[in-house]
């Protein structure tokens, strides 16, 4: 098999590059089983280690990468979510005695070569990535780049990958089952695209909610290509000019969509939570300062950019050996934006 390279050894062995990497130089850290299985695929494809690739790969930098793809507001500074798990990883990178070197993307992959280049020419020697969208191909071409890669909050089915996730599915099925526990049963679902993890999870969560209560609720659901509090905005703007009922309660899968809703609502005379209640999801910090404050689900951005951080620090090391899933659980926060619906 000619051209054959480090990443189809991992592929046929079923482990991470990196894993596959230390095996080949017969870590300690790595499995008797672990290392043999590599070797075994490295023996079936005839793959031959290119010395003078592995002498500079060892070589390190001192850098950790945080890479954010579309982060909203086109800035990491804008971007609330990510400001906190900026926080979170930066600690833990600074306790390390690291640096960490932040960059964005915009998520998609056109070939060899593409990868941002704090990747691509090797100025960092691991990677936290996260943000949304970012194409199922980006993501593998980040997971196979050789160096050691997290993932916040993406995955792909089936394949290996160490990612720290918050639990999605239960943030979408909380947020639902309190806005039923409430009264609520015509709920209007706020949504991104689908082929996107984060809002496929949400959806499928809040969908069991619906589906596993007895008391015969609908969801509307609503699909909108931005995500963002003016897509919010819009989204709402739209369904005011359908006719029939409003539905009594609208979930954003994210807060920054349930803010551009209840902005819509409020322009138009209605009141928030009296006419119609709003619900959020994520927790950022414009939630708690909202008119009325917005309730939401939390997720810990903190917590995952931490995790996050530390994991990749234990691959670099060798200390772990991946894939590794962490998934990190979503709690409720009641705020002023959900009523029972009618409440005077």
């Amino acid at each position: 098999m000619a051209n054959v390279t480090l990443v189809d050894v991992a592929r046929l062995a079923g482990v991470s590059v990196s894993t596959a990497s230390r095996a080949l130089s017969a870590s300690p850290r790595i499995s008797l089983p672990t290392a043999e299985r590599v070797r075994q695929a490295a023996a079936d494809l005839g793959y031959q280690p290119n010395l003078q690739a592995r002498a500079l790969s060892e070589q390190r930098t001192g850098n950790i990468g945080l890479l954010i793809a579309n982060p909203v507001g086109s800035s990491v500074q804008s971007d609330e979510f990510f400001l906190a798990v900026l926080d979170g990883a930066s600690r833990a990178i600074e306790k390390s005695g690291l640096t960490l070197v932040v960059s964005t993307s915009d998520g998609k992959y056109g070939g060899p070569g593409t990868l941002p280049a704090m990747v691509s020419r090797q100025r960092v020697d691991a990677v936290i990535a996260g943000g949304i969208p970012m194409e199922d191909a980006f993501v593998r071409a980040l997971a196979h780049c050789g160096l050691p890669v997290v993932f916040i909050g993406r995955y792909l089915s089936g394949e290996y990958l160490n990612t720290v996730t918050p639990d999605n599915p239960e943030s979408g099925r909380i947020a639902v089952k309190y806005l039923l526990d409430l009264g609520h049963r015509s709920i209007a679902v706020l949504s991104g695209a689908l082929e996107i993890n984060t809002f496929q999870d949400r959806f499928r969560g809040a969908e069991s909610a619906i589906r596993e209560s007895p008391v015969g609720a609908q969801m509307l659901p609503l699909f909108f290509d931005a995500f963002d509090e003016p897509g919010g905005y819009e989204m709402v703007r739209r369904l005011l000019t359908r006719e029939g009922r409003l539905p009594t309660a609208i979930l954003g899968l994210t807060d920054w969509l349930a803010l551009g809703a209840m902005r819509a609502l409020l322009e138009a005379g209605l009141d928030v939570p009296r006419d119609v209640s709003v619900m959020g999801l994520s927790d950022i910090a414009p939630a708690a300062v909202s008119a009325p404050p917005l309730s939401t689900v939390r997720v810990p951005a903190t917590s995952l950019g931490g995790l996050a951080a530390r994991l990749v620090l234990d691959l670099r090391a060798g200390e772990v050996e991946g894939p590794v899933r962490i998934i990190v659980p979503p709690h409720l926060v009641v705020r002023a934006s959900c009523a029972t619906p009618g409440r005077s």
